[in-house]
């Protein structure tokens, strides 16, 4: 089946412009472009026509709807993208962990990434063990254009005390991710964000933050789904790994991942050490974990 969309110049610009790497020869005097990505035919036309045919023509079809705003909005469409469409992803990581900062992504991955990612195999941080991701995360840092928000432990829990939620932590970094990421690039595209709240509550979180940009797609699992958010969740990830292995240096431990009995010991053992006050600078003191911890130390 064939899908079309008539377009503006600069709208067709944009679109030339990112599959600039996968264009095939044209003859004809009437087509402007032919463009050949992962299951998409793609064809431009003078008139200012765009065809996508083939295995994900569709998907390709409502991604560059979506982006030029075209037709109704497509944000909770559940149908997938394809995993290596333009975009940026963003994720988090050590939201699940007591020791810790919290550290969020965004990442940019265009057309011209899919070689490189494919032969690094990316996927989820959370199907990858820490010795992996220390092995990829470098090379993608050193190619991708990206963005890092880290939240210290004793900013973590102020803000906690103050109020905030998990959740609104996480929208905050989410966003700051973005707008410093897009200060970075030439043009905008589209955003993923991993699901972990409502759009509404995501806008309603960030409703006194400065020039937020609310994300194109809201997925759940969109790690799984899109290369942007893989690589993002790898990033995020490494740099938590490194954030906890300097506060264990300095407490000399190597400090536990996750909100396990392993973990409860551990901080008992460093609350006998170093007293109430060490989890304020290493751990998330909202967690179950502190009153176990305190009340049992």
């Amino acid at each position: 089946m064939n899908f079309v969309l008539e377009l503006t110049e600069q709208q067709i610009e944009a679109l030339m412009e990112t599959y600039q790497n996968n264009a095939l020869p044209v003859k004809e005097t009437f087509i402007l472009g032919r463009f050949k990505i992962q299951g998409v035919n793609i064809t431009v036309y003078r008139s200012g026509k765009v065809m996508f045919q083939g295995e994900h023509a569709e998907e390709a079809y409502l991604f560059w709807q979506d982006t030029f705003k075209l037709g109704p909005s497509n944000t909770n469409r559940k149908k997938s993208l394809p995993f290596y469409f333009p975009s940026i992803g963003s994720d988090e990581s050590g939201s699940g962990d007591y020791f810790g900062p919290l550290v969020a992504a965004a990442v940019l991955i265009t057309e011209k990434d899919h070689e490189f990612l494919a032969q690094l195999t990316i996927q989820d941080s959370k199907t990858l063990n820490d010795q992996v991701i220390k092995e990829i995360a470098p090379k993608l840092i050193a190619r991708l254009k990206y963005s890092l928000n880290i939240l210290p432990n004793e900013k973590y829990n102020a803000l906690i005390e103050e109020g905030y939620n998990l959740n609104k932590l996480k929208a905050y970094l989410h966003a700051q991710c973005h707008k410093t990421l897009l200060q970075k690039i030439p043009k905008s595209y589209p955003i993923v964000i991993d699901q972990f709240c409502t759009k509404t509550h995501y806008k309603k979180y960030l409703s006194e933050f400065d020039d937020a940009v609310i994300p194109d797609y809201f997925y759940t699992k969109a790690e799984s789904q899109f290369a942007s958010v893989a690589v993002a969740s790898i990033i995020a990830r490494y740099v938590f790994l490194k954030q906890l292995e300097n506060l264990g240096v300095a407490l000399n431990v190597t400090l536990e991942k996750g909100a396990s009995n392993r973990v409860d010991n551990q901080a008992k053992r460093l609350v006998s050490a170093y007293g109430n006050d060490v989890l304020n600078t290493i751990a998330k003191k909202h967690f179950k974990n502190t009153k176990k911890v305190i009340n049992q130390s």
